[in-house]
């Protein structure tokens, strides 16, 4: 299993940027050529992940 961990930080509201990674995470914020998340459960500490690279196998 890996760990990393990275600090930053904004101007935005906390709840924005939470917002934004949970809409991510869900498939509902996209762009072209971004890898697919799929969520195994709500979006919190412990749920699964299935990452889709484009042009690779899911993770």
């Amino acid at each position: 299993m890996w760990t990393n961990e990275y600090t930053a930080t904004s101007p935005l509201p906390a709840q924005a940027i939470w917002n934004a990674l949970k809409a991510l995470h869900e498939g509902r914020l996209t762009y072209e050529g971004s890898d697919t998340f799929v969520l195994h459960g709500p979006f919190a500490k412990g749920t699964r992940v299935s990452v889709t690279p484009v042009g690779q196998d899911t993770l």
